[in-house]
């Protein structure tokens, strides 16, 4: 009997270690908001090149990242101001672009700073 009152112990004593695991690494993860501008999504990558080189005559650098299509971004950035700034820059200049949020881990916020975004495309799929 007592054998038996040991390993329920235990068990539990494992079990909410793992809750208690669960929670922490919850509440540690800070997420942050990004603002992506998004310019276009494609099948065909020529089409994704075409927009990228459009975006560079008019001054700006384009990206591109794959999901099921090509997904052409003007930019990435942390507020939402500075992204409707740039959405509206691209409109009077005949771009059409959309902003989308999104919720990402705080450790990108010094690559999207940067403008290094490899690692966060996998975020947006």
């Amino acid at each position: 009997m007592k054998r038996k009152a040991m390993l329920l112990l235990a068990g539990t004593m494992i079990l909410m270690n793992i809750f208690v695991f669960l929670y922490l690494d919850t509440i540690l993860k800070q997420d942050i908001s990004i603002f992506v501008i998004q310019v276009g999504r494609y099948d065909q990558q020529e089409n994704a090149d075409t927009t990228i080189a459009q975006l560079s005559e008019l001054g700006y650098e384009g990206y591109c990242y794959q999901d099921d299509n090509y997904v052409v971004i003007a930019q990435i950035v942390l507020q939402q101001d500075e992204a409707d700034r740039l959405a509206a820059e691209l409109s009077q200049k005949g771009v059409t672009c959309v902003v989308k949020e999104y919720m990402i881990d705080s450790q990108y916020e010094a690559e999207i700073s940067q403008k290094k975004y490899e690692n966060i495309y996998k975020e947006l799929k």
